[in-house]
């Protein structure tokens, strides 16, 4: 999962199961204009919730691992 950042600030990312586990947490220092990598291939297939906090938005996405 690629995310491109325009500012440079902390992101906060938290992956939560069906079950409501946090199965894998990042805090991750980015720099202006970096594009953010997350490496999920850690985590089993199923489907999961992804929350990223950036600064004072929050973003929710539905993320399916195969």
């Amino acid at each position: 999962m690629k995310i491109s950042q325009v500012v440079a600030q902390k992101i906060q990312v938290q992956f939560i199961d069906h079950q409501g586990k946090v199965v894998k947490q990042q805090t991750i220092a980015m720099s202006k204009n970096q594009i953010l990598e997350i490496v999920v291939s850690d985590l089993r297939s199923g489907i999961y919730t992804m929350m990223m906090q950036v600064g004072d938005q929050q973003i929710v996405r539905k993320i399916i691992k195969y």
